[in-house]
């Protein structure tokens, strides 16, 4: 299944598609270079919300890069950032202090 996803990454990447669209899929794959290329892309043209970062974060298992995205999405009131409690990403964080923390300053703890 990976290397069909592979497959479509060079297929589109040779069509043009930028190589930092396809992050996500070389997370899937664990193609931990392809996505450091591409966060830095990402970084350096300003092409996404810092939410994006936190998901390509946690993925590369960067814990502390993730959270500290994950104050910046809260700060700059990114909405995606409401879904935290429920998306799975961010299940290895859930007892991370900074994460509960986050989540307390957005009235989402119970």
């Amino acid at each position: 299944m990976h290397a069909d996803a592979m497959e479509q990454c060079t297929l589109s990447e040779s069509k043009g598609l930028p190589k930092w669209q396809n992050a996500f899929s070389y997370c899937k794959a664990g193609r931990v270079d392809e996505i450091k290329d591409a966060i830095k892309v990402i970084h350096e043209q300003n092409l996404s919300t810092h939410f994006w970062f936190v998901d390509l974060y946690l993925s590369l298992g960067e814990i502390d890069l993730a959270i500290e995205q994950m104050y910046k999405v809260y700060e700059m009131k990114e909405s995606p950032l409401v879904f935290i409690k429920a998306l799975p990403h961010f299940d290895d964080i859930r007892t991370d202090p900074r994460y509960l923390d986050i989540v307390k300053k957005m009235g989402l703890a119970k």
